[in-house]
């Protein structure tokens, strides 16, 4: 009776890379329904508490790594988002299994929003509320913006207050202005010059942007960063000079176009600012109530807990109110002051 077949050559496989699966918001363990790769002689899988691992043969997967770095890739798939393709670089020499930062999954921007309105009856809607966005706990702060980013900007990159000094009186816009335009047309650029500043818009939807041509024979101005917010006709929009400090702080991780909350490496507490490049902005920061007490903080990303506080003249400020950010569902949070 034979034996069975003894394999004299067996195929091991080592870990390669083992890197762990993070929400960004929250850096708890994120579950993956599959992981998978791509790479000849590599296997992918998720292991238990979210860990994500290649493995395979080095001497195939990852040939020559004592003298050179290697990639490898892998694709995680999610049941409520995309899915997610990442890209390694093993360094020359490295110790197997390498080890990675940790791979932080976010969930699509938020927002937050609600209504400031008066305690006692009738519980009137109040406008020019300002409801401030700071951080639960620091390093990093945080500060929220009247209006998101058109650009983006480096982790790093400079962060400073403000000052802007009307240059003329208010004017309009009289052609709609779309999101991403870079050309305004004016009934008038009186006070319009490269390197200053238009003010488009009412308190609560305020974008600023730098200006960098003017064109007094077309009423036209160019600006330096597309518009982030489609403005009707009729929009009001103002002149400004802008003085700019010495960075105060920086950003505390990279700002993506659509960013309406900012993580900085320390506290700035200026109503304007200005971030850094390669091309600058200009934001307010802050939210205002409209008319109808309506606030929104737009473009919340990986940002699990905040605190807001709300201030309007003639009431006792509210808060600061701890809030955990929901990525799932609405985030309305109303104000009642007294």
């Amino acid at each position: 009776m034979s034996s069975p077949a003894t394999d004299l050559n067996p195929l091991t496989s080592d870990a390669l890379i083992v890197a762990r699966v993070v929400d960004a918001a929250t850096g708890q363990p994120r579950p993956v329904l599959t992981a998978s790769t791509a790479d000849a002689h590599a296997y992918a899988h998720i292991a238990s508490g979210s860990f994500l691992v290649l493995s395979g043969r080095p001497e195939l997967a990852v040939p020559g790594l004592a003298a050179a770095s290697r990639e490898l890739s892998s694709q995680l798939r999610f049941s409520d988002r995309p899915p997610l393709s990442l890209a390694f670089t093993i360094p020359a020499g490295t110790e197997l299994p390498f080890r990675p930062a940790d791979v932080q999954v976010e969930l699509p921007p938020t927002s937050l929003s609600g209504t400031v309105a008066a305690q006692a009856f009738p519980q009137s809607p109040i406008a020019g509320a300002t409801v401030e966005v700071t951080a639960a706990t620091t390093p990093p702060a945080l500060v929220g913006l009247r209006t998101p980013l058109s650009v983006s900007h480096p982790a790093a990159a400079p962060v400073s207050a403000c000052t802007a000094t009307a240059g003329a009186a208010a004017t309009s816009l009289i052609q709609p202005a779309a999101q991403g335009e870079q050309t305004l047309t004016l009934a008038s650029t009186a006070g319009f010059v490269s390197g200053g500043a238009v003010i488009l818009g009412s308190d609560y939807d305020q974008e600023h942007v730098i200006v960098t041509t003017v064109d007094g024979a077309q009423n036209q101005v160019g600006l330096a960063t597309p518009l982030w917010r489609s403005r009707p006709a009729n929009t009001p929009a103002q002149a400004y000079m802008v003085t700019i400090d010495p960075p105060s702080t920086t950003l505390a991780r990279e700002a993506s176009p659509g960013d309406g909350l900012l993580e900085l490496a320390g506290t700035e507490g200026a109503n304007l600012i200005g971030i850094g490049g390669p091309t600058s902005e200009l934001r307010a920061t802050g939210a205002v109530s409209d008319q109808s007490g309506n606030w929104r903080v737009e473009g919340v990303r990986a940002i699990g807990q905040l605190t807001l506080t709300v201030n309007a003249t003639g009431y006792a400020s509210a808060g600061p109110l701890a809030y955990d950010v929901d990525y799932r569902q609405p985030n309305v949070i109303d104000f009642s002051l007294t």
